[in-house]
């Protein structure tokens, strides 16, 4: 695998602005900023032997546990010539356990993706109208749905979705979003050196 670049943030809660209902919230806070160089240090699938010899997410669980404390982080990793970024939200807050979250939707992206599956199922139904009748009420509907937001930049970003590469350095243990024990890696001394990481 070609080198990345990855971005991490951490979870910090601060207090909220008088007015507000709620006494706290969570900012995510910049962390570090690993870049092409740094990611051959760290995982295996980039630099073999020369790393840290990180494969797996129980490894980078334990790595972030290592290195920046106990806590919630979220992971952004870009790719050169790969559009968008692949994102994972890493909960290790817990001494002996850690899991991924899963990220919520918003109430519009749900929305939208209830949305596009009506207009998609209907579609289908137009192949399968048995006279044309038929096939105007559905065309209606179909059309009412378009009135209602821009359905093709709803389906645009969909077929973007499809085709857009997962940028992931390491495996996922399995079952997902559930506990798991942390999981050692290599000594960084002793594989490539110890890695200098260029905090922002």
């Amino acid at each position: 695998m070609e080198p990345i670049t990855l971005r991490i943030h951490k979870a910090k809660t601060v207090p909220t602005n008088i007015g507000s209902k709620y006494q706290k919230r969570t900012d995510w806070c910049f962390v570090v900023k690993i870049g092409y160089d740094e990611s051959i240090k760290i995982f295996k699938s980039i630099g073999g032997d020369r790393s840290l010899g990180i494969s797996t997410d129980a490894q980078i669980a334990k790595w972030l546990k290592d290195n920046f404390g106990y806590g919630r982080y979220q992971l952004y990793f870009f790719k050169k010539k790969i559009k968008g970024w692949s994102f994972y939200s890493f909960d290790c807050s817990k001494e002996d356990r850690w899991c991924l979250v899963k990220k919520e939707k918003s109430k519009k992206k749900k929305e939208e993706e209830a949305l596009l599956k009506d207009y998609k199922q209907k579609q289908n139904e137009i192949k399968e109208a048995e006279n044309d009748i038929e096939k105007e009420l559905i065309k209606e509907d179909l059309e009412e749905m378009e009135s209602e937001m821009e359905i093709n930049d709803v389906i645009y970003e969909d077929d973007d979705k499809k085709v857009r590469k997962k940028v992931r350095p390491f495996r996922i243990t399995s079952p997902s979003y559930h506990e798991h024990e942390y999981e050692d890696y290599g000594n960084e001394r002793k594989k490539g050196g110890e890695v200098k990481y260029r905090r922002w």
